[in-house]
């Protein structure tokens, strides 16, 4: 063998392993780029999911905040700019959002959710805005009572379908009603007063099919009755109380206690912190009001007596009868199945003491057009 030939043997070699090498570098390349690529692709799959649970979070943040279960009656009645609600929840898929809920103006609400959600060093978050309009319920305003199967009057007791008013700053439309709204097969029992004496109204006795319908009695415009019942206080079965306005240790109006129905004879002066605390509460059977003032809505499943000179300004919504004693007076007006009178008791309409009772069983509507918003 030749020197020249082991030289080109060892060329050859050197050449093959270069080749080899740069093969192997070439495939190394490809396949950490490969492995880099589906890392990335793997990692933004997983932000993406990241973000996906973060946006789910925080929408149901905002629509949990405005549900019937969760929306309180006496949101309605704050001022506007105030902080409803602050809350944080950690959902069952590990995502958690806070969510806040402020009161714009009388008619409207913000609700305001960030969500979160992450997976190891990865954290997404996203926000979402929920512009909310208020849809108070709307009731037939046909009388001062509208009832299915009837009323009975004694003692020199009364009904006004007069537009009456209910207190200083609440006053009348000089509209009239009719005193009394029943359907057909419905008695009016006036045998203790002449009709032209107890009833005032435009005409004293209507009657309608209206008073026979159940939707009257339970579904009200955008609000039902079961939305109200959710979003009142509760009150068992039997309950008595003698409702009277309290004050808190600041000097406010103190919603949480139980007998605060509101001020409606200004027991603490003009500007009573209580004088506008419409309040809503659900009845769950009878309910007994013995003395006292109160004011709002009230929504029984049973029977209600006002007696005792009690006196209530609002609605009243009962399933069973309501009756008046002992010159007890109601100053807006009744639905309910039965209703009766006595002890010179009065039913008066009244246009505000409704409108304003209206307010506190206000349904939050998104508003159309501008409802839900991702901020980011």
């Amino acid at each position: 063998m030749s020197y020249h030939s082991c030289l080109d043997g060892a060329t050859r070699r050197g050449a093959a392993l270069i080749i080899v090498v740069v093969a192997l570098a070439v495939l190394g390349a490809l396949a950490a780029g490969v492995f880099t690529v589906a890392w990335r692709e793997n990692r933004s799959s997983q932000n993406f999911i990241e973000r996906v649970r973060a946006l789910g979070a925080a929408e149901h943040g905002v629509y949990t905040a405005v549900a019937p279960d969760r929306w309180h009656a006496d949101w309605n009645a704050m001022r506007p700019l105030a902080l409803l609600s602050s809350t944080s929840e950690r959902l069952g898929d590990g995502a958690s959002v806070d969510t806040h809920v402020w009161k714009l103006t009388p008619w409207s609400a913000l609700a305001v959710s960030d969500g979160s959600a992450s997976a190891g060093a990865a954290l997404a978050r996203r926000r979402v805005a929920l512009l909310l309009a208020m849809r108070a319920p709307a009731v037939w305003r046909g009388a001062a009572i509208v009832t299915r199967q009837g009323v009975a009057l004694r003692d020199g007791s009364s009904v006004s379908g007069i537009d009456a008013s209910a207190s200083d700053d609440c006053p009348p439309t000089d509209s009239t009603v009719a005193a009394i709204a029943v359907p057909t097969d419905a008695t009016v029992d006036t045998a203790a007063c002449p009709p032209t004496h107890c009833l005032t109204g435009s005409p004293p006795v209507a009657i309608t099919s209206r008073a026979a319908s159940p939707d009257t009695y339970e579904q009200f415009g955008q609000v039902d009755r079961s939305f109200l019942v959710n979003s009142a206080v509760s009150l068992a079965d039997g309950t008595t109380m003698s409702p009277q306005p309290v004050l808190n240790e600041m000097g406010d109006c103190d919603g949480d206690a139980p007998g605060n129905l509101g001020d409606p004879l200004r027991v603490f002066g003009p500007e009573s912190p209580c004088a506008s605390r419409f309040t809503l509460r659900h009845a769950d059977g009878d309910l007994h009001i013995s003395g006292g003032a109160g004011q709002g809505m009230l929504l029984v499943d049973g029977d209600l007596t006002l007696a005792n000179g009690a006196l209530f300004t609002g609605i009243v919504i009962a399933r069973g009868a309501v009756r008046l004693e002992d010159a007890s007076r109601l100053d807006g007006m009744v639905l309910a199945t039965r209703v009766a009178l006595s002890g010179t008791s009065a039913i008066r309409y009244s246009s505000c003491a409704v409108n304003r009772s209206l307010v506190a069983g206000a349904r939050p509507i998104p508003a159309l057009g501008q409802s839900w918003t991702e901020m980011f």
